[in-house]
């Protein structure tokens, strides 16, 4: 008997465990559903009937449950899994743009060697069992002198443990990029919470909401979570609407979302933040956990509203009155992020937001920050690593200097595009003899390349995810493939191969520490030794005495999960942080005005592969409609000043560079500051992509936090100029501004509006 047959026979034995997705609560006759492995399909070519898959969606960035619907052996929708905890049935713009970047026609096919020289942008098709030979000897010989570096994305889950012990075992050096770092909201989250895996703040059931930087609906640990929680916030059953307060140096999708935005001079969020905490004490003593921030005074006085108006741009009654609502509501939750941890104070900015949440002692609380669970399984990490930009200047820095490592192995990170350009990555990299990518779309460092051998896509391969927001339920995301490789491999010739298989591959085949540390053959058997693990547990959403119907159940569900346990804060730690102006990159009568880049809710912040995908490129941008290129979002004022247009191509010029765009009239940003979104400018990365827009990230100034190490992203400092050059901006919005009419009656939405 077949696999398929025993799997069909396990569903309708009334047993209803299966790799394709089947819940109760969807309201889906049982008929739809065909119980089969993907790995083997495409059966359901035969049967010409819909089949639904549960995976994990690697685009949306927070590792959403996700459910696909299969038919005729192609991926045709897909959907939220309602069973999901992290997300529960909703899905993102980006997972339902994963079938784009599925059926790309640019995606790479099979190995590729540069037909002539490193970067000429000329390939010849390869063999796996051509290629893996002389890769695997370089491998071993690089392993000797210790001369291996690893780069990947941060990872989480069975990869990250596999990349772990791969690096470790083979002597490799370990990198992670992450271009706008968050190392400021992870450590003022250890500072303050006592744990670096920033905790989920719970808007869902909270009655005040108040947010300083941080855009929460548009870049967070989850924005499928958090718009959903968002939802409940403001009209969810058996509740009264949530009140939603937002300070920022512009207008974001986030910011029209709540009740009153005020801008925020840049820099200046953390002392914001001490000034409502002035207010909410009225007079009480500073309690000792934050005594650090009082700078040694022992009092918030200095931070009083009359005395911070003019720093930090928002009026002294704005601040009390906040401040009254936000001591005075049931519950309240304090959120920080976004550019106010990009500056040189990031850590003092994102340490004084997350205290207002001592002085209401929610921690722990509903409506307030609830602490997440940790990973179900010990050695399957919960958080993922990240490389400070200064760790990454001393890597580039030692290159430079002629300590230049043999082998450098890519996967899934783009430095050369997301570096500031003053580093010269592209050049840098360049120097190393030997570099292999395992990207399946040719992007900025895959074209440095030696040699390219093609990873999966996510919905190809096996893989794991443990949710970056574990409040209620720890949690276990299991990625399944389900679809065959579109590029299929056949007997060792062309076709991509799972990167993970890759690796532990290798390890087989060099054997000693390696293959101990790394006993599987595929990343199928590693995923499927933890879940045996897990079965042991007799706890969770599927239990069973049954291994095969363990297996098989988890697949089904998507994952597997446990309501999780009280999670106890640390006492607070604030020693030795004190308050912080911010610096900038250059002086402000040379370079006015603040740039701001904006991660794009559909692209990212671009280092990615989200721009090869159509859909996304062609959904409007939610605040300006534009599509498909990049523009520089300025205030009226300050294009009447400059005697800029609409449409004008303006040069942006900071110390590391230069870009030009067309601008865009946006009355709800800050007087002297600047808004570049960030997703477009690349020079690869196929047909949909290439040499559209700029790339803003190339222009800031390498600016680092003295705490952390990290890119002060938000430090960068430039001059506007026209250029007396002209184009259209492709947006949908209509191009003539919108005018009051003299006999119609104008409405003032508020809170209290019916």
């Amino acid at each position: 008997m077949r696999r398929r047959d025993v799997l069909k026979l396990a569903g309708t034995s009334g047993l209803g465990m299966g790799a394709a997705v089947a819940f109760a609560g969807c309201g889906t006759p049982e008929r739809e559903f065909h119980l089969q492995s993907p790995v083997e399909i495409p059966e359901d070519t035969v049967t010409g009937l819909d089949t639904w898959y549960a995976t994990i969606c690697q685009d949306s960035g927070d590792g959403c449950g996700v459910i696909v619907r299969v038919k005729s052996g192609r991926a045709r929708k897909i959907e939220g899994n309602p069973d999901y905890p992290l997300n529960r049935g909703k899905s993102s713009a980006r997972a339902q743009a994963a079938l784009q970047t599925l059926y790309n026609p640019d995606r790479i096919p099979n190995p590729m060697v540069p037909r002539r020289n490193r970067g000429s942008g000329r390939y010849r098709f390869m063999r796996w069992d051509d290629v893996l030979p002389e890769f695997q000897d370089k491998l071993g010989a690089a392993r000797e002198s210790s001369g291996i570096v690893m780069i990947t994305e941060p990872v989480n889950g069975h990869l990250g443990m596999i990349l772990e012990r791969f690096t470790q075992s083979i002597g490799a050096r370990w990198l992670t990029f992450e271009p706008l770092e968050q190392a400021a909201v992870r450590q003022a989250s250890a500072r303050v919470f006592g744990t670096t895996r920033v905790p989920q703040f719970d808007i869902a059931n909270t009655d005040y909401v108040l947010s300083i930087g941080s855009n929460f609906l548009e870049s967070s640990d989850s924005l499928v979570h958090y718009g959903q929680a968002y939802g409940n916030f403001r009209q969810g059953e058996g509740r009264s609407r949530g009140t939603f307060a937002h300070f920022d140096t512009h207008l974001t999708m986030t910011a029209a979302n709540a009740d009153e935005w005020h801008p925020v001079t840049p820099g200046t969020e953390g002392t914001l933040a001490l000034s409502i905490a002035h207010a909410v004490l009225d007079g009480r003593p500073v309690p000792a956990a934050l005594q650090p921030l009082t700078g040694g005074e022992g009092t918030l006085e200095a931070y009083a509203a009359e005395n911070v108006a003019d720093v930090t741009g928002v009026p002294a009654e704005v601040i009390q009155r906040v401040a009254h609502d936000f001591a005075a509501a049931p519950t309240a939750v304090a959120i920080g992020g976004g550019s106010a941890a990009g500056h040189t104070n990031g850590l003092f900015n994102m340490s004084a937001i997350f205290a207002l949440n001592l002085l209401m002692n929610n921690v722990g609380r509903t409506g307030g920050v609830l602490l997440n669970a940790p990973s179900p399984l010990p050695d399957i990490p919960a958080e993922a690593p990240v490389t400070s930009f200064e760790e990454w200047q001393t890597f580039l820095g030692e290159i430079e200097s002629g300590q230049v490592p043999q082998v450098l192995l890519i996967h899934g990170a783009n430095p050369v595009f997301g570096l500031p350009g003053v580093l010269n990555a592209g050049s840098t990299l360049d120097a190393i003899p030997y570099i292999v990518s395992f990207s399946n779309v040719l992007d900025e460092t895959t074209a440095l390349a030696d040699l390219i051998l093609p990873d999966h896509h996510y919905l190809e391969s096996w893989g794991t995810s443990v949710p970056p927001l574990g409040a209620e339920y720890s949690t276990l995301g299991v990625q399944q493939p389900v679809v065959r490789p579109y590029h299929q491999e056949f007997e060792g010739a062309a076709g991509t191969r799972a990167f993970a298989d890759v690796l532990l591959s290798l390890a087989q085949s060099l054997g000693e520490s390696l293959a101990e540390a790394l006993p599987w053959t595929t990343m199928r058997d590693a995923i499927r030794a933890s879940v045996d693990e897990l079965q042991a547990r007799g706890d969770g959403s599927v239990t069973s005495d049954d291994p095969e119907v363990f297996w098989l159940s988890v697949l089904q569900r998507g994952g597997w999960w446990v309501p999780a346990e009280s999670v106890t804060a640390d006492a607070p730690d604030l020693t030795g942080l004190t308050a912080a102006e911010a610096d900038f990159s250059s002086d402000a009568g040379e370079f006015p005005y603040h740039l701001i880049v904006t991660p794009s809710v559909l692209l990212g912040d671009g280092s990615g592969s989200l721009a090869a995908s159509p859909w996304l490129q062609s959904t409007a941008d939610p605040m300006t409609t534009g599509v498909w290129t990049t523009w520089v979002a300025l205030s009226p004022q300050t294009m009447a000043a400059l005697g800029i247009q609409e449409n004008d191509i303006v040069r942006i010029t900071s110390v590391a560079g230069s870009l030009l765009a067309p601008a865009y009239p946006y009355p709800g940003i800050g007087e002297g500051v600047v808004s570049v979104p960030l997703g477009q400018g690349h020079q690869e990365l196929g047909r949909y992509a290439e040499n559209r827009g700029e790339n803003a990230l190339r222009i800031l100034a390498p600016v680092v936090q003295e705490e952390t190490g990290a890119l002060a992203w938000s430090a960068t400092r430039v001059r506007i100029a026209p250029t007396g050059r002209r184009t259209r901006l492709p947006r949908i919005e209509g191009i003539t501004a919108p005018v009051q009419m003299p006999d119609e009656k104008t409405f003032q939405i508020t809170n209290e509006t019916q």
